[in-house]
This record gives structure tokens, sequence and C-alpha cells, in this order.
């Protein structure tokens, strides 16, 4: 697909190359998969501070919002990645949530 998609940005037609891509949604993390994720960080925690970098514990903190922020973050980086490759394969890349979006997307490219 990638050679396919090369070929046609360099080839000699002029003309826009569209792509529909359902944006990327992943499942959310349990409470107990949270958990699991804050544990294993609090061991690595633990490992560092007794590798002689110390850093005082933060108590009290609620980590589970930020643990779901930063997979939000990442979920956007990957989005930001396929556009970016697409982007250089000359294809735009239409993203969308739901499939049902997608004749109103068409008749807006048609014009």
């Amino acid at each position: 697909m990638r050679r396919i998609l090369d070929a046609v940005n360099k080839a000699p037609v002029m003309g826009d190359n569209f792509v529909l891509m359902k944006r990327p949604h992943w499942r959310q993390p349990s409470d107990e998969e949270l958990d699991q994720i804050h544990d294993k960080a609090q061991r690595y925690m633990e490992r560092f501070e007794r590798s002689g970098n110390k850093r005082p514990g933060i108590s009290g903190f609620d980590w589970r919002p930020q643990i779901s922020g930063i997979l939000k973050q990442v979920e956007q980086l990957d989005v930001d990645q396929q556009t970016f490759v697409l982007k250089q394969l000359g294809v735009t890349p239409i993203w969308y949530e739901d499939h049902t979006e997608i004749p109103d997307i068409i008749a807006s490219i048609k014009g």
C-alpha cells in the first residue's frame, strides 16, 4: 500500500488524495487496571529512590486521572503520527468518529 501511495504521490497527475480514517479510541482501563499501572509505577519509583536519586513521595495525590490523561495523550500521538505518515505519502486523512458520518464527509468533498 505504501508503494502504491508513494507512486501516486510522485505521479504528474494533479489532484488531492484523501483517506477516510476512523479515529482510534482506545478502551479506557478499568480501575483495577489503573491500580496495576499505579502499583508498577510505585515499584519503579521505589527502585529509583533506592538507586540514590531521591525524590519526595506525593501523598494524597489522585493518580487515576493522571494515568488516564497520559493514555489519552498517547492516543492523540498515534493519530498525529498516522497523519504525518499519510501526508508524507501525499494523502490527507479525514478523521471521523462514527461510520454514519461518511456520507456527509463525501458530500462535503464533492462540493
